[in-house]
């Protein structure tokens, strides 16, 4: 039966995983997936380093991004590099026929997300709150009208982020005592300082 789960990841840059950060990632578990998690699609917020500075970017926007392909790895290499399911706390949010269209419209927020180029915050700062992986997970959920709280993985440990909601409309809900460099996609005009983040304790 086709599924959408939220999964945790040890982060792997500069060995936080050590330290308890965890990275979280939507999976969709679809009908097609003939090769078993190799084949599920994932949709995942990433670091992307601009002439700007690093900005919030996301990865399998576009619904269509494998595992495997994302990792660059299949089969036992893709168990080897992220582990199983089961492993990675991975807890069921929707089942059946209507993931289909659930996944649809994370796609579509994701796209969204990615759009902004909002300033990457890994933690949070006076400046504002985090803006990372975390972030974009917790937006789709939020967005989707699940409780953040209540779709955590199992054994999820530090997810600096997750308190924060992006807002949809970013040009009017901002911090604007943020510094940083984001972007307004109907102008293509540079933004500093300001930052489309909505902070919500969902």
């Amino acid at each position: 039966m086709p599924t959408i789960r939220v999964e945790r990841i040890a982060v792997r840059p500069f060995f936080l995983g050590l330290f308890g950060f965890d990275h979280l990632q939507l999976v969709h578990e679809h009908a097609g997936a003939v090769l078993g998690q190799d084949d599920w699609f994932v949709i995942e917020g990433v670091r992307d380093r601009t002439p700007y500075g690093a900005v919030l970017g996301v990865q399998g926007s576009d619904g269509r991004l494998t595992l495997a392909r994302a990792n660059a790895a299949s089969r036992s290499d893709l168990v080897g590099k992220i582990g199983t399911p089961e492993q990675r706390g991975s807890i069921v949010i929707a089942s059946g026929p209507a993931t289909d269209w659930l996944w649809s419209a994370m796609a579509q927020d994701a796209t969204e997300i990615d759009d902004l180029h909002l300033p990457y915050a890994a933690l949070p700062a006076s400046e504002g709150p985090a803006c990372n992986s975390s972030s974009v997970v917790a937006t789709l959920l939020h967005r989707c009208g699940f409780l953040g709280s209540a779709c955590l993985p199992t054994s999820v440990r530090l997810i600096p982020g997750f308190e924060t909601v992006i807002s949809r409309d970013f040009h009017w809900k901002c911090w604007p005592q943020a510094r940083g460099r984001g972007k307004d996609p109907q102008s293509d005009r540079r933004l500093s300082g300001r930052v489309a983040w909505c902070a919500s304790g969902f």
